[in-house]
């Protein structure tokens, strides 16, 4: 395939079963996480949960054909920032909100804490692990 000159390469594929692909990593994300039902929320109204909770509800997934989903790393969340946006700061192929998302990251000074990822704004910070939070 010859790229054209001043055609940009679309980094994200959507794979028309509820996943897109980011070509850069190789990682495959849930497109709109409110559809996968049950703790996961309603369609349109993606629920919030501990971080515990978040990581327990990825590792029993089953969607698309793939049974080994897990909560990305904090880098991982992070590499799906887009800078040039803002409120979301996520491209428009996801169905996401402006607000924190868990990453299976742990604190190295504070265990009873992990990182996250803010949407609205595109930067990390860490949370009690107890506290609710969006799951990507």
């Amino acid at each position: 395939m010859v790229k054209k000159k001043g055609v940009a390469e679309k980094r994200f594929i959507d794979n028309k079963d509820g996943t897109i692909t980011d070509k850069s990593t190789g990682l495959a994300w849930v497109k709109d996480p409110s559809l996968l039902g049950g703790v996961f929320g309603t369609e349109g109204n993606p629920a919030t949960m501990t971080y515990l909770e978040a990581a327990k509800a990825c590792k029993k997934l089953n969607y698309a054909g793939h049974k080994d989903w897990r909560l990305p790393t904090v880098k991982e969340l992070f590499s799906i920032v887009d800078h040039g946006k803002y409120d979301p700061t996520i491209d428009e192929i996801f169905v996401s909100r402006s607000n924190w998302y868990w990453s299976i990251t742990p604190h190295k000074r504070w265990s009873s804490c992990a990182w996250l990822v803010g949407f609205g704004s595109g930067s990390v910070d860490d949370d009690d692990k107890d506290y609710d939070n969006y799951v990507r």
